[in-house]
């Protein structure tokens, strides 16, 4: 899978858990949601729902977006990452 396939994975499963979150109005109260959390996160005034609203759901019809903007929709939606580190050793045995 690529970076590009699996940032659209990781946006479709925010989505879904949106849905079920949110319900018929995800789409905006993931935006209120979103915009909560960078203004504690970053003080910016301006993220108001208003001005995030198109960055947003471009970032879901697009299938990308930076990775701050994807950990806070994750937050918004209460996802957690686990990130999975797997070794492959290969010894010789004689």
């Amino acid at each position: 899978m690529t970076s590009e396939q699996q940032a659209k994975a990781i946006l479709q499963a925010i989505a879904a858990e949106a849905q079920v979150k949110f319900g018929d109005d995800w789409q905006a109260d993931l935006v209120r949601a979103y915009c909560q959390i960078e203004q504690a996160e970053t003080g910016n005034e301006k993220a108001i729902p208003v001005n995030r609203r198109g960055q947003i759901l471009r970032a879901f019809s697009e299938g990308n977006t930076t990775l701050e903007t994807l950990c806070r929709l994750a937050q918004a939606v209460g996802v957690e990452f686990e990130m999975v580190v797997t070794r492959r050793e290969v010894r010789r045995i004689n």
